[in-house]
Formats: structure tokens, C-alpha cells, sequence
């Protein structure tokens, strides 16, 4: 087998501003961002903008012979369950993104000359990369 040169290794310091990093993120949201994000992604359903405004009609008791609960409660529910699916597909996301992140792969040390296991997120632009037959 031949054996060609290495290139050269790349200068030591901060990584290069220009690109981005190797970290994979799918999430939706954040913990601060969940609930008001969530409240505008639903009621750009047009199902649930107009139960919301035939709750607020409702509500009205000059022209509503109900009480505005009779249409508060069901939208109420429904908002709630949908937020908690969400919440649950997005965390779901989160923890496949940290299992992608930390998986290893064999990425070439200059220094040494050998390859040695490092998280995916930690590959950079211009790391030789071992691949194997057995990786995905």
C-alpha cells in the first residue's frame, strides 16, 4: 500500500469564524420560547382562530344567550394536548440531536499522526475522518 504525505496540520488557535460548527440541532423550540411560539404556530390553524373568536362572541352576553365557558373549555383543552404533543415531539428531537452530537467517529491528530474517537460535533472543516464500512 502507499502511504501519501499528510497535509499539513492546521494552525493552532480559535476555530476559523467563517464556518459554521459540526453541532446538529432540530429543536423547534426553547425553554423560553415554547409557549408563545406554540400559541402562534396553533392559531395559524384555521380551526382554532375561529373557535377562539366564537369564544370571544360568546363571551359577549349581550348577543350569546351561553356563557362564554361552553366554548372557552373545549379550545382550552385542545390547545393544551396539542402544546403537550408538541412538547413532546420537540424533546424527543432534543434527545436524537444529543445522541447524533456525541457520537464518535475517528478523526486524524495531526500531532501524532494516529486517529483517535471524537464527538461528531467537534469534527471541523478540514479534519481527516476515518470511515469505516460499519459507520452510518
Amino acid at each position: 500500500f502507499r502511504h501519501p504525505p499528510l497535509p499539513p496540520p492546521p494552525p493552532p488557535g480559535p476555530k476559523d469564524p467563517k464556518f459554521v460548527s459540526n453541532f446538529v440541532s432540530t429543536t423547534k423550540y426553547t425553554a423560553l420560547s415554547f409557549v408563545p411560539m406554540n400559541l402562534f404556530l396553533q392559531f395559524h390553524r384555521f380551526s382554532n382562530c375561529y373557535f377562539l373568536v366564537i369564544a370571544i362572541l360568546a363571551s359577549i352576553p349581550s348577543i350569546s344567550p351561553v356563557g362564554g365557558l361552553t366554548f372557552w373549555f373545549p379550545l382550552a383543552i385542545v390547545i393544551t394536548l396539542t402544546a403537550i404533543k408538541d412538547g413532546m415531539e420537540d424533546y424527543r428531537r432534543h434527545q436524537s440531536d444529543v445522541e447524533e452530537n456525541n457520537r464518535q467517529t475517528e478523526v486524524l491528530n495531526h500531532q501524532t499522526g494516529e486517529f483517535e474517537a471524537v464527538p461528531w460535533k467537534d469534527v471541523t472543516v478540514g479534519s481527516i475522518v476515518r470511515v469505516t464500512t460499519l459507520d452510518d
